[in-house]
């Protein structure tokens, strides 16, 4: 289980670092709306993060699944 737990962090902190580099991109476009495509683009990789990172904290307090 600690295996499983430590890959989902993993994959976690891919998705922020995507978001990031994503947002980054946005922030130098001189186009206004490229630069908000890319802003709402960016969002797409933190949904799934914020959701594993849900599912690793009730594993990790002995939620659902982790009795």
């Amino acid at each position: 289980m600690e295996h499983t737990i430590r890959n989902t962090k993993l994959v976690i902190w891919a998705l922020v670092l995507a978001t990031v580099t994503i947002a980054g991109i946005a922030s130098a476009q001189e186009d206004i709306r490229i630069r908000g495509v890319l802003l709402v683009a960016s969002l797409i990789p933190a949904a799934p993060a914020i959701l594993l990172g849900s599912w690793v904290n009730g594993m990790k307090a002995g939620g659902a699944g982790g009795e």
